[in-house]
């Protein structure tokens, strides 16, 4: 029996949280951005490869597996050269998706699927934001019988994985089912593993599944509460393989 650990961790809106215990990769889906400088594309920059970049050099893992939210409008306008650019700077170590399959390939020779899509549904303007007919198309490119499935938003009536659960501002919103409905349709027609989300920052943490021999299990690892305050740990899992 063959192992992994990994460690996941979504919706920082620019906090760097000290990540002490060891993995071997870990999954950062979406909303990385500071929010004072979201929309300010050089300011993001800077920091993308400054204070982001040393934070992403220390941690204790060997990859970085990256998916941009829709607070993250540096990677949605941003051209495949500085991507490149942004992945190079960490010698590799960071890897940026977009709707997006990579295969990791652990220390025995082990390959593990992950595939990485940033869209979420429409609920005002903001960047990666898109139809349900348009992701309806795009989430069609996530394969069948994946083992990691990395995405900014959290789909429709999964449990209680796209509900607000905490007293907030919008309580019109709170307890009510708000996810992705295209996503949600595509995790029940294939094989998964894991779906790790975040984007409704107080959602069900703990992971959920669904009664269905095919389905794997869907967890939001957002890092701030609605108030957009570092609250919630990053998550550890260990995988197996026989």
């Amino acid at each position: 029996m063959k192992c992994m650990k990994t460690v996941s961790i979504s919706d920082t809106h620019g906090f760097l949280p000290k990540i002490t215990e060891p993995a071997d990769i870990m999954f950062i889906c979406g909303d990385i951005s500071p929010l004072s400088i979201q929309f300010n594309k050089p300011a993001m920059w800077e920091w993308l490869t400054g204070d982001f970049m040393n934070w992403i050099k220390e941690l204790p893992v060997e990859k970085v597996y990256l998916v941009a939210g829709n607070h993250d409008a540096w990677f949605e306008g941003a051209s495949e050269a500085k991507k490149t650019e942004l992945m190079f700077l960490s010698a590799h170590k960071l890897v940026y998706l977009e709707n997006s399959l990579v295969h990791y390939i652990d220390n025995e020779g082990t390959s593990w699927s992950i595939f990485g899509t940033p869209y979420c549904h429409t609920f005002g303007n903001w960047p990666f934001m898109r139809t349900d007919e348009y992701m309806e198309e795009k989430f069609k490119e996530i394969p069948d019988g994946i083992n990691f499935i990395l995405t900014h938003d959290t789909p429709y009536d999964w449990g209680g994985q796209d509900q607000i659960l905490e007293t907030v501002r919008w309580s019109n919103h709170r307890l009510k089912h708000i996810g992705n409905k295209p996503l949600a349709n595509r995790l029940r027609e294939i094989q998964f593993d894991w779906c790790f989300h975040g984007h409704i920052h107080s959602s069900w943490h703990g992971p959920e599944t669904i009664d269905d021999p095919k389905a794997g299990f869907v967890v939001n690892v957002s890092y701030c509460n609605e108030d957009y305050t570092g609250t919630y740990d990053p998550l550890y899992l260990t995988h197996y393989k026989k």
